[in-house]
């Protein structure tokens, strides 16, 4: 049957759609679903553990940021690592 392209997107289920959890196994679901702006979802576990891990490497290395900057991406920093 011959179709237009937003019929096609509409009867269809994309494969990522099908996705029910991330690769480390959390659920896309309820409060560990992150919808990012621009589309798509994330496991909240994960993309917490992986901000953790960006703070943590970003204090370790003592890398100056700007403090609008710093205040944006990383809002756990400790106030040594920003520019004075």
């Amino acid at each position: 049957e011959l179709v237009t392209h937003s019929e096609n997107l509409r009867r269809g289920v994309h494969w990522q759609r099908r996705k029910t959890h991330c690769p480390l196994g959390h659920p896309y679901a309820g409060t560990n679903l992150y919808m990012k702006p621009r589309g798509g979802r994330e496991c909240w576990a994960c993309r917490t553990t992986r901000q953790q891990k960006r703070i943590a490497h970003t204090a370790a290395h003592g890398a100056k940021l700007a403090p609008e900057q710093a205040a944006r991406w990383f809002p756990k920093l400790p106030k040594e690592a920003y520019r004075p």
